[in-house]
């Protein structure tokens, strides 16, 4: 068994769209072509899921951690209402302090 394997493809399934698409219409072909390292078994295990609740899932996906979809102009992220909105690590802390401008 390729446990990494198994966490490629299921990261894939809920990340990005066009992947997802195309899993559910030639699996073996998409875990072929992208050298998905998956035994017959987990590969026969996989195509078992039902896609709606993975699309679900993925829809609830904070935008920055999922793949664009090709040709499709990004979303623009929705501002949180005060004291809302996703908790952890905000731009500052991604990026550092911000630089104090020179007066």
């Amino acid at each position: 068994m390729s446990q990494r394997g198994v966490e490629a493809l299921l990261g894939r399934l809920i990340t990005d769209v066009e992947f997802r698409r195309r899993f559910f219409i030639e699996p073996a072909a998409v875990c072929v072509e992208l050298g998905l390292d998956v035994t017959p078994r987990e590969l026969d295990a996989a195509c078992r899921l039902d896609e709606a609740p993975i699309v679900a899932f993925a829809e609830r996906l904070d935008p920055r951690i999922v793949r664009a979809p090709v040709n499709v102009a990004p979303a623009q992220p929705e501002k949180p209402a005060v004291g809302g909105g996703h908790r952890g690590l905000g731009s500052e802390e991604i990026t550092g302090p911000k630089q104090q401008r020179a007066r």
